[in-house]
């Protein structure tokens, strides 16, 4: 499991549209580290920069191209997500509501 988040990891970072921001795949120091993706292929990766895990922040790489530094954590950033409070940047507009069968 290990090896296909390095190598997610290794294609994201060569692709990255910034490539001046140096950023690396995790364990480099403040590497980026997957923690989950949408059905739409969509990236979610904590920033390990910081001395402890509560520090990292999230790191979104839309399907798109579009990616962004959220300054909070992955709970808040799903919690926020669901209730469309940040600018989705290329992620789906969330609809919380319960359509019936």
């Amino acid at each position: 499991m290990y090896h296909g988040f390095q190598s997610t990891l290794d294609v994201l970072v060569d692709a990255w549209p910034e490539p001046d921001l140096g950023l690396q795949a995790y364990p480099a120091p403040g590497g980026l580290l997957p923690w989950s993706e949408s059905d739409e292929s969509d990236k979610f990766m904590w920033s390990t920069a910081g001395e402890t895990p509560q520090e990292w922040f999230v790191t979104v790489v839309g399907r798109g191209g579009a990616w962004w530094h959220y300054k909070g954590g992955a709970l808040q950033f799903l919690a926020e997500l669901c209730d469309s409070t940040p600018e989705p940047w290329g992620l789906r507009i969330f609809d919380p509501e319960v359509t019936p069968y």
